[in-house]
């Protein structure tokens, strides 16, 4: 029994919602509640919430363009080139559970590719991060 109680105290299982109440209204359906949290995360990441100067200074900001080819920004980690090893792991540990997106690769796929394949898909990778030219799809 207190073997079973300590498993039970382990469990990182979260109960279900079954009902959420909101300014006296109770929502029961999965819809329902879905549709109650994204209001009130819409309401409160609304532009009504922030103070005119930062909209001001956001907005101008944002006018800017991003550049990934100056020396500052290659400088840093995460726009250093993706490494062969990177792609290799990402392919094998992150992708066992996936479905196809909308080219229809599987992850199987993905995983038998020969080393060269591999090896021409992690410079295609650079290619599109450096040029930065994304595909539309």
């Amino acid at each position: 029994m207190w073997s079973n109680l300590r498993k039970l105290a382990r469990s990182n299982h979260n109960p279900p919602i079954h009902h959420l109440t909101h300014q006296n209204q109770t929502f029961h359906t999965l819809s329902e509640i879905s549709e109650c949290l994204a209001d009130h995360y819409s309401s409160i990441s609304s532009k009504s919430n922030y103070e005119t100067d930062f909209l001001a200074f956001k907005a101008q900001e944002e006018k800017k363009p991003i550049s990934f080819t100056n020396s500052i920004n290659l400088s840093l980690p995460y726009n250093h080139p993706i490494s062969l090893t990177e792609v290799q792991s990402t392919i094998h540990a992150y992708f066992k559970k996936s479905a196809p997106g909308p080219d229809e690769v599987t992850p199987t796929m993905l995983q038998n590719l020969h080393p060269n394949s591999i090896e021409f898909l992690t410079s295609i990778l650079n290619r599109i991060f450096l040029q930065a030219n994304f595909p539309s799809q």
